[in-house]
This record gives C-alpha cells, sequence and structure tokens, in this order.
C-alpha cells in the first residue's frame, strides 16, 4: 500500500482489521547527484512476479521495486502521453494506471484523462515483453538499505 510518500506499507487484513507488517522505504541512485535518493511520490501499485512496479506520480515513468530492500531495479520512461486531455490546463492528465497480464506477457498503462489504454512496448525489439523484463534479476537487487555506505537524501 502506498501513501504517495517514498514508504510502502505491507497490512495483514484479518477479522476486519489491518495490519502494518512491515514497511519500506523506496530509493535508487541519481547519477546528477551520484548518490542514492529517497522516490517519492509512488503511486498506483502492481505486483508482476515477485517485484513491485509502480508509477511516479506526475512523472512519465514507470519503477520496478526490489519488495525486500526497497531498491528500485529497473525504471521505464515513456513519453509524454499523446492521448491525454487536449486541455492544455489540465495538469493531472498524467500516467496513472498499471495492469499486468502476466500470462501473456503484457503490460497496460493509462492515465488520468487518457482516453486509450496502452500496451507497453520494447522500443528495441518491438515486443510487448515487459513482464519478463520486469522478471529479469537486476545487479542492483543485492543492495542492502542498511549499509553504512548507503546515503539517501530526502
Amino acid at each position: 500500500m502506498s501513501d504517495g510518500s517514498d514508504t510502502l506499507y505491507f497490512t495483514l487484513i484479518e477479522h476486519g482489521s489491518m495490519t502494518i507488517i512491515h514497511t519500506i522505504r523506496v530509493y535508487e541512485f541519481s547519477r546528477s547527484s551520484n548518490q542514492f535518493v529517497y522516490v517519492k511520490r509512488i503511486n498506483e501499485l502492481e505486483m508482476v512476479h515477485d517485484r513491485i512496479v509502480a508509477n511516479i506520480w506526475f512523472e512519465n515513468r514507470i519503477v520496478v521495486i526490489h519488495p525486500i530492500t526497497g531498491a528500485v531495479t529497473k525504471s521505464i520512461q515513456f513519453d509524454s502521453p499523446t492521448d491525454a486531455s487536449t486541455d492544455s490546463t489540465a495538469t493531472d492528465a498524467v500516467l496513472n494506471g498499471i495492469a499486468a497480464d502476466v500470462e501473456n506477457g503484457k503490460l497496460y498503462i493509462t492515465g488520468k484523462l487518457w482516453h486509450t489504454i496502452h500496451v507497453v512496448q520494447d522500443r528495441v525489439s518491438g515486443n510487448s515483453s515487459y513482464v519478463d523484463y520486469i522478471r529479469a534479476t537486476d545487479a542492483n537487487d543485492g543492495i542492502d538499505p542498511h549499509s553504512s555506505s548507503l546515503r539517501c537524501d530526502s
């Protein structure tokens, strides 16, 4: 569960009540500052295989998050939507919907005030294998968020 910050909450629902059982802070390496930074405005979560996929509110970007460490292991940048509201004052016409069809290997995105749903395709190969891309292991999976050498700036 997300509250729109850099923290994700894992909950247990039993007998009509919800208990937070685990939290993680989401972080990634920033090339511009050459350090780890917390990723704020996490929104719209989807579990794909053993990873959390989320969009970043008001960015045309989806991140893949390791559910134990909170490390962003992949980042997928999209062009501005061409099908969003044509009203230039509609600042909330942003990426805000993710769905995965794991069985068929498809990832779908949409957004607020968008008129269509898109199947995400790999620009290089032209196929819709992003679900397999999300599943693929990544060198960042082993990052220890509690390491003394890790520095995150809020």
